[in-house]
């Protein structure tokens, strides 16, 4: 693998980027097929596909290092969030689903 972005081709890039949305949503398919509450097709997908990205932009000539991987932590962060508030799980959705009345 080259030393910086600049020396790939953009084949190459959208190679690595392509085998790994395609491992994501493999993983995400698997997820969804046993039934876990974890993850699905599209959070681990979006997940391997901004894993693969910021890999990509560490090999920039700048030195960006910390600031992708933070960048990257929040942006997974944002997801997780977006996705649990989409499909209504999490501490909220568990805690009040099986209770008894309270008055």
């Amino acid at each position: 693998m080259p030393d910086t972005l600049e020396e790939m081709d953009v084949a190459d890039i959208f190679a690595s980027l392509i085998i790994a949305l395609g491992l994501g949503l493999l993983v995400g398919l698997q997820r969804e097929r046993t039934k876990s509450r974890l993850g699905g097709i599209r959070t681990f997908g979006l997940v391997t596909l901004l894993g693969a990205l910021c890999a990509l932009l560490t090999l920039q000539p700048v030195d960006l290092g910390g600031w992708v991987v933070g960048a990257g932590m929040l942006a997974l962060a944002a997801v997780i969030v977006s996705e649990n508030r989409a499909t209504g799980s999490g501490a909220e959705a568990s805690s009040g689903s099986g209770g008894s009345g309270g008055s």
